[in-house]
């Protein structure tokens, strides 16, 4: 698993234009301290700097979900020289524009670089974990991540039941 150190020189390297990014997700957890590992690089990007992207990586893998006809990611490496895989996303949940510019212009800036703030990032993790239907395999891990940013922002953790069918009507 790559460090945090490791993830940050990607992302340097990467040379993209400060105000239209910020890290998210994994990394942002990892770098304050909320998860040990980091497996790849998720990026918050601005719909501008999202095309010029999909220009520069014309044969990458690219992606769409949530029913959107239009990418609304791209795999910027499939794995870096540092075996990084670094994804890029222009919208919250694969349909929220305006959600993701909002998101980014509250990133903050932690070592020189920016990040998603971890409230708004609670924010789109709850939204994301609870859309997933319940046999998904990653529904766990992304609540696993709500609880700790629940907890790292001093809020009450309700208790999540892994058994959503209970609340069914």
């Amino acid at each position: 698993m790559p460090t945090v150190k490791e993830t940050e020189t990607v992302v340097r390297s990467l040379g993209l234009p400060v105000g239209h990014y910020a890290i998210c997700g994994g990394a942002m957890l990892a770098k304050r301290g909320l998860r040990e590992n980091v497996s790849d690089v998720d990026l918050l990007v601005t719909p501008r700097l999202y095309a010029k992207l999909l220009q520069i990586w014309p044969t990458s893998k690219k992606g769409s979900q949530g029913g959107t006809k239009t990418p609304t990611r791209v795999f910027l490496s499939e794995s870096s020289p540092d075996g990084i895989k670094v994804e890029a996303f222009c919208s919250i949940n694969f349909s929220d524009f305006a959600k993701a510019l909002e998101y980014l212009s509250r990133t903050e800036i932690i070592d020189g670089l920016p990040y998603v703030c971890l409230a708004d990032m609670l924010e789109w993790k709850e939204s994301y974990a609870f859309a997933l239907p319940e046999e998904n395999p990653t529904k766990s891990k992304h609540l696993a991540d709500v609880v700790v940013m629940r907890k790292a922002l001093g809020l009450n953790t309700p208790k999540y039941s892994w058994n959503f069918s209970l609340f069914a009507a």
